[in-house]
């Protein structure tokens, strides 16, 4: 038998176990179920964003095959063409295909967790030879678009954790022609831009996870009355922008909004009246966004440097003795200002007096042990502030997090009352500790991951007591992540089954049967 029919036999097993698991608390989790089905979102959104077919000049369709390789099909006459403009060599990087803002120019995106590189065609395919703009580094990401006019503004990470815009002239954009046009701000991530009529820059902002988008004028003006400089504030944590357009006949600026608290809402606002209106706002049954509450607290981590932790609960829920459990998840990524941030599935916990909390590390630039100083210190800020109490906590972390949160259990094993672990890149065996109640995600579709997963799973089973409950399932459904961002073009919503499962294992976990 190969190595992937065991690891699929192993996983058909664990699924096994998982559901025989669910079925003997088919009470609560039947509860669960619906109660998600309860919290549906109305309302859906218009399709937006890239895609991986574009037709180009003439009779060529450029599209992506097998998930790595760019083809440029034509036919005439019955006569069918079919050019590899691209190949992309690493298994770990999927390749994507946009269309420019303009029209003019094909993006080719080849992107990992921790790198991306841009190519460039045109439309016309005057040349069927992409360009490529800057070759792939570790921990580096970029992405490029074109607007019309002489460049291509470029959003990169590169020697700039919070992100910094350049431009390049896209008659020859590669690396070393970009210049610098917004320069990072260490204390504010650029999430997300687009240019008006190449005349006003609109940048999406975070600072201290309270999100703005800020319209500024970028060229001199003649009258100096027309001048542009607003910005729009969201003051609640964890605010995500997506979706910036221009709708030229109203002057207006469109985009979408949502936070931990808000469901997405499609705002607009002009750009001379300053007007901030609201276009259309899902609806999620059952939910009154005034009975929960959003707050931020504060930690001292590493060189006594304070940053923000996001706090989620309702408030008649709250105890003041620090008697409420918590779920914190562990964000390895910068906040991606793009999507969904509300979660109806989690309602359910929150409802049943959890708080949800998130911590946000570096993606890259982050020493050996300072992801779990972080963690620890955000842990000892929210138990200090009587949020909740250590034995009252469930981790959350998914790749490098799911490492994190098994090395803050191994060092503080009273703290934790539940892990989750999404997708571990951690498959080595563990040295011997105390093993929580356990739920590990795996992804079937990567075959390392999935190995890594099932290997991981094999130790701590080994490791955990006969009180303790550890349970694999592998993702399934349109949705599956255990911290699910609803996306706004995906009208079926989260995994149910997935959901409901993975709430009962931590509401069980925590005593909590009703």
């Amino acid at each position: 038998m190969t190595a992937g029919a065991d690891a699929a036999a192993c996983l058909d097993a664990e699924n096994g176990y998982a559901a025989k698991w669910l079925d003997n608390n088919n009470s609560l989790y039947k509860k669960i179920a619906t109660e998600l089905s309860e919290h549906h979102l109305a309302q859906p959104a218009d399709n937006a964003g890239g895609n991986d077919t574009v037709l180009a000049a003439g009779p060529w369709k450029i599209s992506v095959k097998k998930g790595h390789e760019v083809h440029a099909f034509s036919n005439i006459s019955n006569k069918i063409t079919d050019n590899i403009l691209y190949t992309e060599p690493d298994s770990a990087f999927k390749v994507h295909l946009r269309l420019s803002q303009s029209g003019i120019f094909i993006f080719i995106t080849s992107s990992s967790d921790q790198c991306s590189e841009v190519r460039v065609l045109p439309v016309s395919l005057k040349s069927m030879i992409p360009v490529l703009m800057q070759e792939r580094r570790p921990g580096v990401c970029y992405s490029a678009e074109h607007f019309g006019g002489d460049n291509i503004w470029i959003l990169s990470n590169d020697n700039a954790p919070m992100r910094s815009l350049l431009i390049a002239p896209a008659r020859n954009p590669v690396s070393k022609n970009w210049k610098a046009a917004v320069k990072e701000n260490d204390s504010v991530y650029i999430g997300d831009f687009t240019l008006i009529d190449l005349q006003y820059l609109v940048i999406v902002q975070r600072r201290n996870l309270a999100t703005s988008v800020e319209i500024t004028s970028i060229y001199d003006e003649k009258d100096k009355e027309a001048r542009v400089g607003n910005v729009i504030n969201f003051p609640e944590p964890e605010g995500l922008v997506s979706d910036l357009s221009y709708d030229k006949e109203g002057d207006k600026l469109v985009f979408r909004y949502s936070s931990s608290i808000t469901p997405l809402t499609c705002y607009t606002y002009g750009i001379h009246s300053m007007h901030l209106g609201i276009r259309w706002k899902k609806q999620v049954r059952h939910y009154v966004q005034d009975d929960y509450k959003a707050q931020v607290a504060w930690a001292r981590g590493i060189n006594k440097t304070r940053f923000p932790v996001s706090v989620l609960g309702k408030r008649e829920m709250e105890r003041p003795d620090g008697s409420n459990p918590l779920l914190l998840f562990i964000e390895t990524g910068n906040p991606s200002c793009n999507g969904s941030n509300f979660s109806p599935e989690l309602l359910s916990l929150i409802d049943r007096g959890f708080y949800l909390a998130r911590v946000h590390l570096p993606s890259s630039g982050l020493k050996e042990t300072e992801g779990s100083e972080i963690v620890s210190a955000a842990i000892s800020a929210l138990t200090g502030n009587r949020i909740s109490s250590n034995g009252l906590i469930t981790l959350a972390g998914k790749g490098n997090g799911a490492l994190i949160a098994l090395n803050i259990n191994r060092e503080h094993p009273g703290w934790i009352r539940t892990l989750v672990l999404d997708c571990p890149v951690y498959g080595d065996n563990p040295s011997a500790m105390a093993v929580p109640d356990t739920y590990i995600v795996t992804e079937p579709a990567d075959r390392d991951k999935l190995q890594a997963s099932l290997k991981l799973g094999s130790s701590l089973r080994k490791l955990m007591k006969p009180e303790n409950t550890l349970l694999l399932k592998s993702k399934t459904g349109p949705e599956p992540d255990f911290k699910t961002r609803p996306d706004p073009d995906f009208n079926s919503g989260p995994d149910p089954d997935f959901n409901s499962g993975l709430i009962t294992f931590i509401l069980l976990s925590n005593g909590i049967s009703n």
